[in-house]
């Protein structure tokens, strides 16, 4: 007795591929809407609000859990697309596979991330327009999913990946509570001495996570000799006199330190020059976590 004939993954349907313009528009609003739905529970959610920020979602890559989280919630806008292009393309015989949808998202993501600015948003497109071509045959086709999943499966798969992708995201910020409000850069040119330079560390909240205490301040990217991260002070709750740093918390309802950054410029000699990107905030939440504190735009001497 035969066996029976294995069904492909998904229907074909002899169309022709979607229009490249479909396929990138549906993409990027299912980009737009997933982010939007990732944050609907977060008013609902005490502890996660700083997960909805600018600075965090999508996460900024201080390590492997941030890049994990990331990744997560990347699965849920996955989800929002492939639900997207079922409704809008004629059902089931027209959804992608969300392996090579989530594919190509990471890809835009990452490339939109790489070039920045509205450079950035321009790269984007072209990459979601690519799923036109990854996700489908020349017929119209949907290319058979490469984790051999039927629909159920990939139903499944997809909705387990949007659910955890979801969860991941949330305790990651419940754990990152911390975020950069405002820039501490200079709005005039630095002045080419060797006398130590005082900035402004940018302000740091806490949006609404447990109390976090912060235990250092240490040299993020820096380029150069004639500018180097040398001491960090602070300002007591009295006084104007800064005292040397020492550990202090930030609570969600309370008011943030003044934190000074000392540079030197003992390196500033002729040609010399120094650029400074960013500095790292060590601080205490559940173990030890950094934040990346940028300056915007950065410090830069030429001597």
């Amino acid at each position: 007795m035969s066996g029976a004939a294995v069904s492909p993954t998904f229907v074909p349907a002899a169309q022709g591929r979607p229009s490249a313009f479909a396929v990138a528009g549906l993409a990027l609003v299912g980009l737009i809407g997933g982010s939007i739905l990732a944050r609907v529970p977060m008013a609902f959610i005490p502890g996660v609000s700083a997960a909805g920020s600018d600075a965090t979602l999508p996460f900024l890559v201080e390590g492997p859990l941030s890049v994990a989280a990331g990744l997560g919630l990347l699965f849920f806008q996955t989800v929002v697309v492939v639900g997207l292009t079922r409704v809008a393309l004629s059902g089931d015989e027209s959804r992608p596979a969300w392996i090579y949808v989530f594919g190509v998202l990471l890809a835009a993501i990452a490339a939109a991330g790489a070039v920045g600015g509205w450079l950035g948003l321009l790269v984007l497109v072209p990459v979601l327009t690519s799923l036109r071509w990854i996700a489908y045959e020349a017929d119209g086709t949907v290319r058979p999913d490469p984790l051999r999943l039927d629909r159920r499966g990939a139903r499944v798969v997809g909705a387990v990946l949007a659910s955890l992708g979801l969860l991941g995201g949330y305790g990651y910020g419940v754990l990152h509570p911390l975020v950069v409000q405002a820039d501490g850069s200079l709005q005039d040119p630095i002045e080419a001495t060797t006398r130590p330079l005082e900035v402004a560390l940018p302000q740091v909240n806490n949006d609404g996570g447990p109390t976090a205490r912060v235990v250092a301040i240490e040299p993020g990217v820096e380029r150069g000799a004639a500018l180097r991260l040398a001491d960090v002070r602070v300002y007591p709750n009295e006084g104007w006199r800064t005292l040397p740093f020492m550990p202090y918390e930030l609570s969600r309802d309370g008011m943030p330190t003044s934190v000074v950054l000392r540079f030197s410029r003992a390196g500033c000699t002729p040609g010399a020059t120094g650029y400074v990107e960013s500095v790292r905030m060590r601080y205490e939440l559940a173990g030890k976590r950094t934040l990346t504190v940028p300056f915007d735009p950065p410090l830069s001497l030429r001597c």
